[in-house]
């Protein structure tokens, strides 16, 4: 990530830190230690502005997409669109775009504490993410009355 905007300071558009699980679970402070070259919805024109990006995309994404299956659906989908994020989430970066933070949960784990990260991060699968800022909102999934009926629900 460093060479890559020290060859060209324009790449830091397009390059974003990587939350997942792991940074939710077992960072108390939950760093991030991983990049993501995120071109959004551009179009292929569009991203081949970034030249240095496109071909780490074009050689590291392009062939597994280029292996999935053809018909309708999410192959089809990403084979067409292969510089951009398989699951891209658009809701939700257009619901945190004007937030200063967003509170998280891992998927993954047992811990079940949320934590208020940054806005304008990347967040991976392994991540839920709620569009809201706020102590009260923090105070009412964080209770205990919530853990217990969150816990119920996975029973089922």
């Amino acid at each position: 990530m460093r060479e890559l905007i020290a060859r060209n300071p324009r790449n830091a558009e397009r390059i974003y830190p990587y939350i997942g699980g792991e940074e939710v679970n077992d960072s108390p402070t939950h760093s991030h230690s991983r990049y993501v070259i995120n071109f959004g919805q551009c179009s292929l024109e569009e991203a081949e502005q970034w030249p240095d990006l496109i071909r780490i995309v074009r050689e590291k994404v392009k062939p597994e997409r280029d292996r999935l299956r053809d018909d309708t659906g999410p192959g089809a989908h990403a084979k067409k669109w292969w510089w951009q994020h398989l699951h891209p989430r658009q809701p939700l970066y257009s619901a945190i775009e004007d937030l200063s933070r967003v509170l998280v949960i891992s998927r993954v784990g047992q811990q079940g504490a949320f934590a208020f990260l940054p806005g304008g991060l990347v967040y991976s699968e392994a991540a839920f993410v709620f569009a809201d800022e706020t102590y009260r909102f923090f105070a009412v999934l964080q209770s205990r009355a919530h853990e217990v009926w969150a816990r119920s629900l996975l029973r089922q």
